[in-house]
């Protein structure tokens, strides 16, 4: 079956940006005589007068306060901290167009890569001239969030201190899909951002809400968080396994430790450890029923896979990122 095509040039030459800022509540005034251009407030900074200036005829932007710029995909892969393609839909959507020159509907779409990449803010590497076979492996992303909360209740409530916050860039995001959310930056093994994910942090999340959110079209299952800082690192400890990003955060410091963010671990994940010559792993996944059970189904996995296995006994009301330095000693001396 052929690869799905999106024509990303068709979309950014076709797209009606005033349209697409008009779908993210950015309204447009002309500004000056050049034709074209406008302005508005910028949504990327607390903006309190019109630093965004936009070429419609071009479909660029730039901001001259907080200097974020690009065309108009990168305008929505920078909100909402999608890739290319989601933002390429998105597009072609609020401006009403297909997504490739030739009037094919969407679900006909072709994905179509660049090999071309420019700095230009009327160049983006969504151009494409050739299409190329997609490698299995997440994208790496043209755009970091900015200006996220770090004053917030949440990160003191959990004892985020500042070096935490710096080491892993956390804060709570104020716009795109995110928004509202204590992102944590995900990297590939080489140290590239290939994703942000977002813990709701205001009680229980809305019914049509999961607690942790992913971008679309992100394969957590070919990464593993923290993975690129603590490959290297003292190569000859076992590699500790938790569940969740905040018990990584948490053990980072003292401990080689990373996360299949979740309860299950991927072929892709264990390919990932093996290729740093991990020897052994210790599992200290919650203490609750669905994470002994995980323990037993990663183990065998891992085992399977030639790794050895240990897991500490702990409570059943037991989380790595709850627990005492003291407790997470006594816990962890007899395997780390």
């Amino acid at each position: 079956m052929p690869a799905k095509r999106i024509d990303f040039k068709y979309v950014r030459e076709h797209a009606d940006f005033s349209k697409v800022l008009g779908g993210y509540g950015v309204a447009l005034e002309r500004d000056g005589t050049r034709p074209g251009q406008y302005k508005g407030l910028c949504p990327f900074h607390n903006d309190t007068r019109p630093s965004l200036k936009v070429n419609l005829e071009r479909n660029i932007f730039n901001c001259f306060a907080c200097e974020e710029h690009g065309n108009v995909l990168d305008f929505i892969m920078k909100m909402d901290g999608v890739d290319i393609r989601t933002a390429a839909k998105t597009v072609a959507n609020l401006s009403g167009i297909a997504y490739t020159d030739g009037g094919q509907r969407p679900a006909e779409a072709t994905v179509v890569v660049s090999k071309r990449s420019s700095s230009s803010p009327d160049a983006s590497a969504a151009e494409a001239e050739e299409a190329v076979e997609e490698p299995v492996q997440n994208p790496v992303l043209t755009f970091a969030l900015k200006n996220l909360i770090t004053n917030h209740p949440f990160i003191a409530e959990r004892g985020l201190t500042a070096e935490m916050i710096k080491t892993f860039g956390l804060g709570i995001a104020r716009r795109g899909i995110m928004k509202d959310r204590l992102v944590f930056p995900i990297h590939n093994a080489a140290g590239e951002l290939v994703a942000y994910c977002g813990r709701w942090v205001a009680g229980e999340p809305p019914e049509d809400e999961p607690k942790y959110k992913q971008p679309p079209q992100f394969r957590k299952e070919l990464e593993l968080f923290n993975w690129h800082r603590v490959k290297d690192r003292n190569e000859d400890d076992p590699v500790v396994l938790v569940e969740s990003f905040l018990s990584v955060v948490k053990l980072h410091e003292r401990y080689r430790v990373t996360s299949p963010m979740g309860r299950s671990v991927s072929n892709a994940q264990i390919g990932l450890l093996k290729s740093g010559g991990v020897r052994s792993v210790v599992l200290l996944f919650d203490g609750d029923d669905p994470g002994r059970a995980a323990i037993t189904a990663v183990g065998r996995g891992l085992l399977g896979h030639g790794v050895a296995v240990t897991a500490p006994v702990v409570a059943e009301d037991f989380k790595p990122h709850r627990a005492s330095d003291d407790e997470l000693t006594a816990i962890l001396a007899q395997f780390v």
